[in-house]
Parts: C-alpha cells; sequence; structure tokens
C-alpha cells in the first residue's frame, strides 16, 4: 500500500515538474513574442523617423543651395550695377587725370606707388583664370571671378604686395580654403586663397610689402595648385591685373585702366599723407 502511495507521488511530482518547465516555457516564448513585437515597432518607427529626417534634410539642403544661388545672383548683379555706375560717372569725374599724373614728379610718383599694392604676389606668374565672368570650373555655373589666378608649383612662396595689417588668416569656408587677408592704406585690401595649412602671418601683424605670407596651395575650392589673388578698394573688387606689372616706367597705367576709382583726391591724399610725415623719399623693395 505504502508503495502505491510512493509510486503515485512520484508520478504527481514528475507531472508537477513538467507541467511547471512548460509553463516557464510558454512564458518564456510569449515574452520573447512581446518583446519582439514591441523591438519591431520601435524598429518600424525610428525608420521612419529617420526617413522622414532624411528627406527633410534633403529638402533644407536644396533650399541652401537655392539661397546660395539666390545670393550669388544677387551678387553678382550688385557687381554689374558697380561696374556700371564707374564706367558711366568714372571717366567724366576724373577729367584733367592724365594732366596731373604728367605733372607729377619723380619723387612723387615714387611715394605714390610705394604706398598701393603692385607687383605679383609670388614667382608663380602664369595666369589661369582673369578677372571677370566666367564659367566656374567646380559649380558649373556663370560666376564673377574677382581676382586673378595664378598656377604654379605647391610650396611656391606668396608675398604681400603692399604694406599693411593682416586682417584674416586661416582656413576659410566660403572657397577661398587657406586664405590671408590684407588691409592696406588709403582703402586698399589684396587677398590670397588657396595656400598650404602654414601660413606665416597672423590676424592683426603687420607686414612689410614682399614679406612671406604663405606658400600656394590647393585648399578650398580648387581644382590644382594656385593662388588666387584679389585687390579691394573700400570694398569694391577691382582687376589686379593693371597693378601686377606697375612700374614707374608704366606709371599711368593702372589709373587710366580703372575707371571706378576717384584718383584725384586719392593721389592728393596719398601726397599730403606722406608730405605730414616729412617724407617723400624711402626705398622700395624691388618687384617680384
Amino acid at each position: 500500500m505504502d508503495s502505491s502511495r510512493r509510486e503515485i507521488r512520484k508520478k504527481n511530482s514528475r507531472r508537477l515538474f513538467w507541467l511547471a518547465g512548460l509553463t516557464v516555457l510558454a512564458l518564456s516564448f510569449l515574452i520573447s513574442a512581446l518583446f519582439i513585437t514591441f523591438f519591431s515597432s520601435n524598429v518600424a518607427q525610428m525608420r521612419s523617423e529617420q526617413i522622414h529626417l532624411i528627406r527633410q534634410n534633403s529638402l533644407l539642403q536644396k533650399r541652401i543651395e537655392e539661397k546660395k544661388a539666390f545670393y550669388e545672383t544677387i551678387r553678382d548683379r550688385i557687381t554689374e550695377a558697380q561696374e556700371e555706375i564707374g564706367e558711366r560717372g568714372g571717366l567724366g569725374s576724373q577729367k584733367g587725370l592724365r594732366r596731373l599724373l604728367k605733372r607729377l614728379g619723380a619723387n612723387e610718383r615714387k611715394v605714390i606707388l610705394s604706398a598701393l599694392p603692385h607687383g605679383y604676389p609670388s614667382l608663380a606668374n602664369r595666369v589661369t583664370s582673369v578677372f571677370g565672368y566666367r564659367i566656374h570650373p567646380i559649380l558649373h555655373k556663370k560666376r564673377f571671378h574677382r581676382g586673378i589666378d595664378f598656377a604654379g608649383p605647391v610650396g611656391t612662396p606668396i608675398v604681400a604686395t603692399a604694406d599693411g595689417i593682416v586682417k584674416m588668416a586661416e582656413f576659410n569656408n566660403e572657397g577661398y580654403g587657406n586664405v590671408v587677408k590684407i588691409v592696406h592704406n588709403f582703402g586698399f585690401e589684396t587677398i590670397y586663397g588657396h595656400m598650404l595649412a602654414d601660413l606665416k602671418v597672423k590676424k592683426g601683424e603687420f607686414v612689410k610689402r614682399g614679406a612671406v605670407i604663405g606658400y600656394l596651395g590647393n585648399t578650398g575650392l580648387s581644382t590644382g595648385p594656385h593662388l588666387h589673388y584679389e585687390i579691394k578698394y573700400l570694398g569694391l573688387a577691382i582687376d589686379p591685373k593693371p597693378f601686377l606689372g606697375w612700374k614707374l616706367q608704366s606709371f599711368e597705367a593702372p589709373f587710366l585702366a580703372e575707371s571706378r576709382i576717384y584718383w584725384r583726391p586719392l593721389i592728393a591724399a596719398i601726397l599730403d599723407a606722406f608730405s605730414r610725415s616729412g617724407s617723400l623719399h624711402f626705398k622700395e623693395k624691388k618687384p617680384l
């Protein structure tokens, strides 16, 4: 009788064990199913949000590009208007400029020449792109090129073309790459773009004409090693070409070529400034 009861208890214990095991297994499957359903739902939601964010980002990028193109167009129109104003007003308002230039003595010419940017900014002087409208080599759109590009070997020294204060010496995100901007006397500014990272000047530093400010590179929006060189007068980009070979022998060239600058009062201001300082004589560095 006792053995029979023990046998029944064993069978009941086995049944309970198996029942408990099956219950745990069922609960495990249920929890797994719930987790998978929840996780799948979250993954689907995250994917949906990701797709939405990608679409939003694409839309924003498109709008940014449209705004950039719009502002480029506006800037080009402003440049065109400035050029038209200069062409209409410049020559007529500078009546007698030739006579004034003829009257200038040798010392006065030296002073004026030395006060303004002139000469080549580098021994790399092979011109690959001139001042004016062109099809941008990377953007493939019509853009106004505000300077001259000189191709040459990477590492060719670049020098300041006039005395001045460094306004900027850093990497620029607007396409210039590593760039140096120098502010000169009498409203002039020069810009040197696409240089190597090893810039030799810092913001706020005074530099003399002929001082090495950096080295020719291929940074920013560039298709090959070159220097982008600009000259500005009161914020207006002017063609650097007449200033590159500017010497005493060709003294009148930039004045007659650039009609948007009111040269007569500017010449008077330069001569007056040097007359007050008591020096109409100083050594001129030999241009490159």
